[in-house]
């Protein structure tokens, strides 16, 4: 229905559904806005699917549509209106100042007619006014106009929001009960909050609006009325597609165009904020065949960059304008931006459903009281209304906004410009953040340190290097400007490092000068011109030049002279090329014997290293294309430049580092360099070791290195006959063995750095997320691997910022949550913040802003809830009384005391030091809502109890009930007494709710609240012991206040109930209750053990850190379960026994005599065991049970040589133990040696001494944890299973071998035979594409929503079979295969390309001459499953079906699915799909969207797939797999449960 453009840039249109609007319903709709007051209209405003289902039905004719029903790349969805055109009757729609038209069938974005399209030079003529005219007419003015909002409409949609909603229902409140002051007042506060808002928005886009202006004269060539050409000046706005425009030095381009004649060098660093100057050149070519941005990018001019120089005369031709344009691009992302997803105001939400739920409850609890005292039904409904206006703060969100906005204010006197005030509460979750390297941790100042030359010589001088001075002088995209070279910074250093001068040159590029040496008479000047230039390329990673000398050249360094003579070169053609060393280095035909030593030594020592090479070429070789002149270049020499960091960049790095915040490096430098400045700015440690991972070209295969105190060595591994890929699987902190080389170091002692061919080659693989993670510097990254790998990092909900200062960042600043540009371009539109000086300080000033704001803006939710809630409570009791506050009490409270302190509290600044404390912002959270929850209850009792005392009193008067009595008094005892109260309280609970520290100065220096504080609270006091006339006929307080015992008596109760219910105090107080669970849910399970898998039954577990481990094995339940269950010896490393373990050695002594025994012999042989193989090691002879809290287990361990080999001759990986790469040759052979001695021994003595390990390790945990229990679960499913993938036993099952219906886990074996099929012959699922077919589109139950004749490939139909659970998908998947299988087992060709399975049919591929049948690809996919299910083991299982749906002879057991599941979890392809929440798909033949969503519940709890079933034979069935860092990896089957939340839950549950 869509065919994209580049022109829709972020805001690309994925789906078009086209709507008809019914009328009957219209007619409906009206009269309940009518009937509703219009609330019915706003609420289908608000909820768009609402409004879609009521008013419109899906037309599947698109000219019988009247609306259109949009959804773009970021979710957003609109309904627009259809329109047409009169003259043409085209159908189009306008969608965010582009309009699209459909056409063919698709709707396309109103493009100039250039792009995508063949046109020819010669037919580009000037215009005619006519033709202006209706060019202009159908595009626009030239010009991007950034709308600012008038008044009247901001307000329109500022009245009609949902937030406004609470505004009229208090005020409807406020008027039935008689506030009429307070109705008025709330209103115009919340209109002049609304205007500052306006204000600020409007200002905002009078500056978007200021950038966006470009009005000047253009001196352009049009046709007059005779059709002759003139050449006329009109205003820039005034130009339209197609005409062609005459450009001059220092004019600002208004559009986008292509060079006609002339050549031009402009400055595009207002787009792209790089400072390199670009030079543009006339077309070449007189037919454009498909005319595209991209191919012809050397000749197109962008709208927004500045002209620096023409060369000739310049024509261009007008592209694009307006919104059209590249800037418009830019300008309309701008406008509107990604929409953001703030957790706190999401969560907010339900926090405030939660507490009007308990609101609401409480009000209908004490409804039986109204109506026993039988109250006035009208009085009873306006306590309903008081309850809805009292738990929805009105002024919540406009104190919020302007909280942000004074965010914003401050960062801007720090030279921090925002855009997004959102972003100052998103930018308190950062959790990475990224850097890129040079301009942003470095200087941009570059200077030459020294050359390398050909001969493995470090020179400081190259004057007598004619050719390489040469090439540092010609090779370059400097220009020489008003006597100035402009350009890359490296490049003017090597230029100034030549000490040779550039010259302009009106035939050529420019030319080079060498002078002669005066000294020598056969010197002379040599003239180099350089004729062609090919500029750098991020993808190629080096430029070019083509130089022409017609001079004489004397090269005494590159040419050997014979006889002393000269050697003369007329017209000689010469190519240069520099570029990064890897690449210049691999088109050399040799390179020095030191080369490799010296980029890696000045790699990581932080140096940038550009190298070149030369060759001399004919004069026919000027037209070949850059990769033809590469071929067999000459090594020149490397250019050694120095890049110093920022001068406050380490101290920066190290105060984010001590707020334990992940940094990273994303660049595009080399990666040692980057390595090295990880290490300068402290990004990485110097001391640890650094895996490097890098990708050969020539080996298909990856490259690990060990990078240690500047030495660098190839990781060993593969000498145990591993991979590269599996070495690395094993050196991951979440894999389930430990590598033998490097078994000795933990995963925390690694620090990862990974290249950009490396990154391009694990990207589809299953340990790149965790890799990503890990890994902290990223070389040779382009720009879209930098928002590739910030786009992983925030599928693992982790919230990233991206710090960049060019072009190359752009797409990773759009992409992270916050993003920081060093450049005022337009570009940097796309960023969250623009720091406009040069150092990276700006991130910590934005956290630290960010984190006061989100701080605020808590304490002002929380103070509004508390006022609010006390309020109701206050009026509740009141009302037993028969009385309310007034008007003037409500005034005081909310505005006149409330207003000037929330103000304040809006304007606390930030703390000046960043720690490591985290923002919790969800106010659903436990950490806050308990507090909340009783500082709520709390005011309450607060309220309560003064209410009491009160009443209590001997001289106070309850109220009596009157039947005259139809609305409350406003004036009382009661009224008075709970006015004095809350007044002081609510002053009070600012202090409560105040987290200050360690985001916020500290109270006692916010001298800006606390001074109105201290006055407010003087005056409550004021009033409540002196009587002060005027104050008390204002409020209208009674003489009560006089009773000086009896009010002190309710002060001290107050102030006490004040400071109980202090926040900190409640927060103190949960956190010691829950200290225990608090710490255990916070431990790293891979701090305490490391667990080691190989393909031996028994498994080791390693107990780290000594005193530590002992705590945490003190207090973590899962130890004993683990040790137990797994039947693992344990290694103990001098670890103390705790003092209270004489309880544990009671327990021992309870054992039985044979036990004890038992212990004692198993401990010695333990003992004696450990000092056969490490005579190093001594261990006390004291059995385990007698010994004292003095003895200690010393060196309880084997040696860091110890060998444990497993019986399987084909195990891939021997478990060797060893130093990290410090064991000589020597001991390594000793290693290997033990190895065999130690794993030759036989079975019997291995189990034997397993066995012993294991009594050990038990009685060890046993003494510290006790034993462990079994917990029965209670489970609904029929059958269940529970196994354990790493042990492979079960750990707990139900009928597991019962043949039951599994409804769709059918889809697992589909997906199974899918891929063993596609594997054995070899094929793709990526490149076979398969035509749906009118069965499978009509194919019942749970679908993909597959449309007929859609074409589809098969990696899409995998996940359209597993996600979404497409039956259709499975039909045509074993109909796909089937075929497949067919025409294999027949030995004919089958073109895998296009699966047209029913043309196939009809041209009868599918008869069996033999059998005189037509053989279905359906049943030959069916045999297939039941034979691999026999082949794979399992006996409990047939299939009649390759979806599920309802079928007896379809069935299956739990353990028969484990082994199935297991099978199928060797594909990674496998991991993928069943990991994948949300999937989009396009068809291939027409543009349709296909957006699936996993059935599975369990990938937000740590799961990780696999499928879900249910029928109402079979009933709900649920296969999981989970997996976590701790040991654990289960796959969990459950059959037949009660209902469809239950198989999730009852999954949980078995963990």
């Amino acid at each position: 229905m869509i065919k994209n453009s580049d022109l829709e840039g972020d805001l690309m249109i994925v789906n078009i559904m086209p709507l008809r609007i019914v009328r009957s319903r219209k007619i409906i709709g009206s009269i309940l806005s009518l009937l509703t007051l219009f609330i019915f209209s706003l609420i289908c405003r608000w909820f768009i699917n609402l409004k879609l289902l009521f008013y419109y039905k899906e037309e599947k004719e698109i000219l019988y549509a009247t609306h259109l029903f949009i959804i773009n790349l970021h979710g957003e969805k609109e309904i627009q209106k259809v329109k047409r055109n009169k003259i043409s009757n085209c159908i189009y729609f306008k969608y965010r100042h582009i309009e699209y038209y459909f056409e063919e069938n698709k709707f396309h974005p109103l493009d100039t007619g250039y792009v995508d399209k063949d046109f020819l030079l010669k037919n580009v003529n000037p215009l005619s006014e006519r033709q202006v005219f209706e060019l202009n007419k159908t595009f626009g003015n030239c010009e991007v106009i950034v709308p600012i909002p008038s008044i009247t409409s901001f307000f329109q949609n500022e009245l009609t929001s949902p937030l406004y909603f609470t505004q009229y229902t208090s005020l409807t409140v406020f008027m039935l009960e008689g506030f009429y002051q307070l109705a008025i007042l709330q209103p115009i506060i919340a209109l002049l909050t609304s205007l500052i808002n306006y204000l600020i928005l409007r200002r905002a886009m009078q500056q978007l609006k200021k950038k966006a202006e470009n009005h000047q004269q253009i001196t352009v060539f049009r046709q007059n009325i005779s059709g002759k050409e003139e050449c006329i000046t009109v205003n820039s706005i005034e130009l339209v597609p197609g005409d062609i425009v005459q450009i001059f030095c220092n004019q600002i381009l208004p559009c986008d165009c292509l060079i006609l004649t002339g050549d031009v060098l402009v400055d595009e660093q207002s787009l792209t904020g790089e400072s390199i100057p670009v030079q543009k050149e006339q077309i070449k070519q007189d037919f454009l065949s498909n005319f595209n941005y991209q191919t012809y990018k050397k000749s197109i001019l962008f709208d927004g960059t500045k002209v620096l120089d023409v060369k000739n005369t310049v024509k261009v031709l007008v592209l694009r304008t307006g919104y059209l344009s590249y800037k418009g691009q830019i300008f309309r992302n701008a406008l509107y931006p990604k929409p953001p997803k703030i957790m706190f105001f999401i969560d907010a939400v339900k926090f405030l459903v939660i507490i009007a739920v308990l609101i609401i409850g409480l009000y209908f609890g004490l409804l039986w009281k109204m109506i026993l005292l039988d109250y006035d039904p009208t009085l009873i409904a306006l306590r309903l209304g008081d309850a809805i206006v009292w738990i929805l703060p009105p002024n919540l969100v406009t104190v919020v906004n302007l909280t942000m906005t004074a965010t914003l204010s401050r960062l801007k006197l720090n030279n921090i410009l925002g855009t997004q005030p959102d972003k100052t509460l998103e930018a308190s979750q950062t959790e990475i953040i990224c850097f890129d390297k040079t301009g942003t941790l470095t200087t941009n100042k570059i200077k030459v340190k020294y050359v390398f030359d050909e001969k493995n010589n470090k020179i400081q001088s190259i004057s007598d290097k004619k050719l390489l001075q040469s090439l540092m002088s010609c090779c370059h995209q400097c220009y020489l400007l008003d006597n100035q070279l402009i350009g890359d910074t490296l490049d003017i250093a090597m230029i100034y490092y030549s000490n040779l001068n550039i010259h302009q040159d009106n035939d050529y590029k420019f030319k080079v000068i060498i002078n002669g040496n005066g000294s020598d008479q056969r010197s002379k000047e040599i003239t180099f011109r350089i004729i062609k230039i090919f500029e750098f390329s991020s993808d190629l990673q080096r430029m070019g030049v083509i130089a022409m000398s017609d001079q004489i050249i004397r090269e005494d360094q590159q040419i050997q002279l014979t006889d002393q003579e000269d050697i003369i070169i007329q017209n000689q053609y010469y190519y240069f090329s520099k570029g990064s060393a890897e690449k210049i280095s691999s088109l050399c035909i040799s390179v020095p014997e030191g080369f490799k030593d010296m980029i890696t030594q000045e790699s990581l020592k932080g140096m940038r290293i550009i190298s070149t090479g030369y060759k001399r070429i004919e004069l026919q070789d000027i037209v070949k294309s850059q990769i033809e002149l590469e071929q067999r270049l000459k090594y020149l020499g490397s250019i050694i430049f120095e890049n110093e960091l920022k001068l406050n960049t380490k101290q920066t790095i190290d105060e984010l580092k001590k707020a334990q915040l992940k940094l990273k490096i994303l660049s595009g430098d080399h990666i040692l360099s980057c390595i090295n400045c990880g290490i300068e700015s402290g990004i990485i440690e110097f001391q640890k070791f650094t895996i490097l991972i890098d990708f050969d070209i020539d080996q298909n295969d990856l490259i690990l290195e060990e990078l240690s105190h500047y030495q660098i060595e190839e990781l060993e591994g593969k000498s145990i006959n591993q991979s590269s890929y599996e070495l690395l699987q094993s050196l991951l902190p979440s894999s389930l063995y430990v590598n033998s080389i490097y078994e000795s170091k933990t995963n925390q002692n690694y620090q990862w750095a990974m290249s950009g061919q490396a990154f391009e080659y694990l990207r589809n693989k299953k340990i790149i997320y965790e890799l990503i993670q890990s890994c902290q510097i990223f070389g040779r990254m382009s720009p879209t691997q930098k928002s590739e790998v910030i786009k992983i990092l925030q599928e693992q909900k982790l919230h990233v910022c991206m710090i960049g200062d060019g072009s190359n960042d752009c797409h990773a600043l759009k992409q992270s949550n916050i993003g920081i540009s060093f450049q005022q371009c337009d570009a940097a539109l796309t960023a969250s913040f623009v720091n406009t000086n040069d150092s990276i300080d700006c991130i910590r000033e934005v956290l630290l802003q960010s984190k006061a704001t989100s701080c605020n803006v808590m304490e002002i939710f929380k103070y509004y809830m508390i006022i609010n809630v006390s309020k109701y409570v206050s009026a509740q009791l009141m009302m037993y009384q028969m009385q309310n506050f007034n008007n003037e009490e409500l005034l005081y409270l909310n505005y006149l005391s409330n207003i000037p302190i929330v103000a304040m509290q809006t304007l606390t600044p930030p703390s000046s030091k960043l720690t490591k404390d985290k923002i919790n912002t969800s106010m659903i959270s436990l950490s806050n809502f308990i507090p909340i929850l009783i500082i709520l209850i709390f005011s309450g009792l607060n309220m309560l109890g003064s209410y009491l005392i009160l009443y209590y009193q001997e001289w106070y008067l309850p109220y009596d009930k009157n039947e005259n009595d139809s609305r409350y008094f406003f004036q009382g005892d009661m009224n008075t007494q709970q006015f004095i109260n809350m007044n002081i309280y609510f002053l009070l609970s600012f202090y409560s709710i105040n987290t200050y520290a360690p985001f916020k100065i500290p109270f006692w220096k916010q001298y800006h609240l606390n001074i109105p504080i201290l006055l407010f609270l003087i005056l409550a006091i004021l009033i409540q012991f002196v009587s002060i006339e005027f104050i008390d006929q204002f409020l209208g307080l009674t003489e009560i206040k006089l009773n000086g015992q009896y009010q002190l008596n309710q002060y001290y109760f107050n102030i006490t109930f004040s400071i109980i219910s202090m926040d900190q105090i409640i927060y103190i107080l949960i956190m010691i209750i829950n200290k225990t669970q608090s710490n255990l849910n916070n431990i790293n399970f891979n701090d305490i053990i490391i667990p080691i898998k190989s393909q031996h039954p028994s498994r080791r577990v390693q107990v780290l850190e000594n005193g530590k481990a002992i705590q945490l094995l003190q207090s973590y339940q899962k130890i004993p379960q683990i040790i137990t269950e797994f039947h693992s010896p344990i290694i103990v490393n001098s670890i103390k026994l705790r003092k209270d373990s004489n309880y544990s050695f009671q327990q021992t002594q309870q054992l039985n005599e044979k036990e004890s025994k038992s212990m004692k012999m198993d401990s010695e042989n333990v003992t004696s065991k450990f000092k056969q193989i490490n005579p190093q090691s001594s261990l006390p002879q004291i059995p385990l049970s007698t010994m004292n809290t003095q003895t200690k287990l010393n060196d309880l361990t084997r040696s860091n040589n110890m060998v444990q080999s497993p019986k399987n001759s084909d195990t891939k990986r021997s478990l060797v133990r060893s130093q990290f790469k410090t064991n000589s040759n020597n001991q390594k052979q000793n290693i290997i040696n033990n190895s065999t001695t130690t794993g030759s021994s036989k079975d019997s003595s291995c189990n034997q001494s397993n066995q012993q390990y294991q009594i050990c390790a038990k009685n060890i945990i046993y003494s510290y944890c006790g034993k462990p229990r079994k917990r029965k679960v209670n489970v609904s499913a029929k059958s269940f299973i529970v196994y354990d993938c790493i042990e492979n036993r079960i750990v707990s099952q139900r009928k597991s071998n019962k043949r039951m219906e599994i409804a769709s886990l059918t889809k697992i074996m589909t997906f199974y035979i899918t891929m063993v099929i596609l594997e054995q012959l070899n094929l793709n699922f990526k490149d076979i594409r398969v035509k749906v077919t009118k069965k499978a589109s009509e194919t019942i139950g749970t679908t993909a929503e597959l449309k007929y004749n859609d074409i589809l490939t098969i990696q899409d139909l995998l996940y359209g079979l597993m996600l979404p659970s497409g039956n259709d998908a499975a039909t045509l998947i074993a109909q796909a295969i089937g075929t497949i299988i067919l025409f294999n087992e027949a030995d004919k060709y089958l073109d895998c390309t296009l699966l047209d399975i029913e043309q196939m049919s009809a041209e009868g591929y599918y008869y069996n001459v033999q059998l005189k049948t037509h053989q279905c690809p359906i049943e030959i996919f069916i045999n297939k499953m039941n034979h691999y299910s026999n082949l794979i083991g399992q006996q409990n299982t047939q299939f009649a079906c390759v979806h599920g749906l309802a079928n007896e002879d379809n069935y299956s057991s739990c353990y028969d699915i484990v082994l199935l599941s297991q099978e199928c979890l060797r594909y990674d392809i496998f991991h993928q799909v069943i990991s994948c929440k949300e999937y989009i798909s396009k068809s291939i033949n027409n543009s349709k969207y296909y957006e699936w969503k996993n059935t599975n519940k369990l990938l937000e709890k740590g799961f990780f797939g696999i499928k879900t079933g249910v029928t109402d034979s079979a009933g709900p069935c649920l296969a999981s797999a989970y997996r976590s860092n701790e040991m654990e990896y289960y796959i969990i089957i459950v059959l037949s449960c009660k209902n469809l939340q239950l198989r999730f839950d009852e999954t949980i549950s078995f963990l």
